[in-house]
């Protein structure tokens, strides 16, 4: 079987680029998106000729795809080109196999496989239209060249380490979980809407409770009037620091600490508390952005956590949300 690297880029949500290698030495990328060219870097005619080629080569019965995370690149070639790879290897997949909790990015991939390593992925995060577009095409080729490199490494570590039969488990779920991610979930649209309509109706409830019960208005999304309020007004210490800030945090955990040590705050702390969780419910669940098709959609990873559960997130196109960590109903 002939196995080739395959890699996209993306920008604003579009297929740019995308490369094909055949070992970890020799890359070629084909541009879609051009600078100079808002209609694209080929005529129709030739691009069609181009897709209709790759698909042939990527289709072929004894042409096997090697890919990191291929599952987000499936979803471009899928939608834009119908084209469904037979995918053989996938580096994130046996890295986080052989080293669950490890990191699973190319670049720490690269780090330890790639005999030559040499960091070089800021080199597209960064682009923009000051540089040459050439740069974005070779950065894209040397993904492919190293994806190639650290998964024939990665297969013969497989082997050593007896973990084939667990790779292969792991490897037959590519397809289903790719089909469920292009099918998407048929959304109730009026149903929806119901709970929408009661989730602000009842943030708008909440907020009346705090006006009345404080005697001014509170957004408990906003950290300097939760700060003022607990802080100043209430004289609460400060009982940790937001690890991304540095600020002082008003989480849950800290109101239920704050209500456990003033049982009479405990009515306030659980209602921010409460507030909080519907708003987060309504805009990352109920209002999720849908699909063309009014249908739901979600990216699903086969070793994004330690224990080997399913994670997801939004899609390859930014629409589409967690459907894992749907939160439970509850009395309240």
């Amino acid at each position: 079987m002939l196995k080739i690297s395959v890699d996209i880029e993306t920008r604003g949500g579009h297929l740019a680029c995308f490369s094909l290698a055949l070992n970890h030495l020799e890359a070629i990328c084909i541009p879609i998106m051009c600078v100079e060219n808002q209609e694209g870097y080929w005529s129709l005619e030739e691009e069609l000729m181009i897709v209709l080629k790759v698909r042939q080569l990527l289709l072929h019965p004894n042409v096997g795809v090697i890919g990191q995370n291929y599952h987000y690149d499936a979803q471009h070639f899928c939608r834009y080109m119908q084209i469904n790879s037979k995918v053989v290897l996938d580096t994130m997949t046996m890295q986080g196999l052989c080293w669950p909790g490890e990191p699973k990015g190319l670049d720490y991939i690269s780090s330890l496989y790639c005999e030559h390593h040499q960091y070089w992925k800021d080199e597209g995060k960064e682009w923009d239209l000051r540089f040459p577009e050439e740069e974005y095409w070779g950065y894209n080729c040397k993904d492919a060249c190293r994806t190639y490199e650290a998964a024939m490494v990665l297969e013969d570590l497989v082997g050593k380490l007896g973990l084939q039969p667990q790779l292969d488990e792991l490897q037959g779920m590519y397809t289903p979980l790719l089909v469920t991610m292009l099918r998407g979930v048929r959304m109730d649209m009026k149903a929806r809407a119901k709970m929408a309509g009661e989730l602000m109706e009842y943030m708008t409830a909440c907020e009346q409770w705090f006006e009345t019960l404080l005697g001014h208005t509170l957004n408990p999304r906003s950290p300097k009037q939760m700060k003022a309020l607990f802080f100043d007004d209430l004289g609460q210490r400060v009982r940790k620091r937001s690890k991304t800030t540095g600020q002082p945090s008003l989480d849950n955990d800290v109101l239920e600490d704050i209500a456990a040590k003033e049982p009479l705050l405990l009515p306030l702390c659980k209602g921010i508390a409460n507030y909080r969780s519907a708003g987060v419910f309504l805009k990352t669940f109920v209002l999720a952005k849908l699909d063309h098709d009014k249908r739901l959609r979600t990216m699903y990873g086969i070793v994004g956590t330690e224990t080997f559960r399913l994670n997801s997130s939004a899609d390859a196109f930014g629409l589409g949300t967690n459907l894992q960590n749907i939160p439970a109903a509850t009395g309240e």
